[in-house]
């Protein structure tokens, strides 16, 4: 998977490749040998059958998965500021972490 994809929510992706600036969308399957160009959006609950190799910045749905349309300039922003969203709210919880050692970890056990 290439910079900036984003993967949403219980999707499989199954031996295949990821552009940049991909999202595939929850509950979406992308199996084996697929090429997914960059930009290319697949929709919820899509399944992107063996072996389709999507062009860049298209737009993917359906049970097989089939291209619709282009993916607007305003579907990416969307897409851009959804995996940004992502991105920051990551580094904010990973500099909220601490190690703990283990009698602080039994401490707060106890406590709850």
């Amino acid at each position: 998977m290439e910079e900036d994809s984003h993967l949403g929510h219980g999707c499989i992706i199954h031996g295949a490749t990821v552009g940049r600036d991909v999202l595939v969308g929850m509950n979406a399957v992308v199996q084996d040998e697929v090429v997914l160009g960059e930009g290319c959006i697949v929709g919820a609950g899509c399944v992107v059958a063996h072996g389709t190799v999507v062009p860049p910045r298209k737009l993917v749905v359906g049970v097989p998965g089939k291209v619709v349309k282009d993916v607007s300039p305003e579907m990416r922003e969307q897409k851009s500021m959804g995996t940004r969203w992502y991105q920051d709210m990551t580094r904010e919880c990973l500099s909220a972490f601490s190690e703990l050692t283990r009698e602080e970890y039994l401490c707060r056990e106890e406590e709850s």
